[in-house]
């Protein structure tokens, strides 16, 4: 039994580092329930927003 479930992690861990991890293009986002064609200030919402990236937003939205 301690052989078999040893073989089982060491093909699930195979298994799992072969997957390649893939970050979305822009063009595979969907796009906001009522969001304009062409908005004045574009967001991307699936990254993170530091500090300094949430005040350029900030500009951008206030120069809009």
């Amino acid at each position: 039994m301690k052989r078999f479930s040893k073989k089982i992690l060491t093909s699930l861990l195979v298994l799992i580092t072969g997957m390649n991890v893939h970050a979305q293009l822009p063009n595979q986002v969907f796009k906001a329930a009522g969001s304009p064609v062409n908005p004045k200030v574009t967001v991307t919402w699936n990254r993170y927003y530091d500090h300094a990236g949430i005040c350029e937003l900030c500009k951008k939205v206030a120069a809009a």
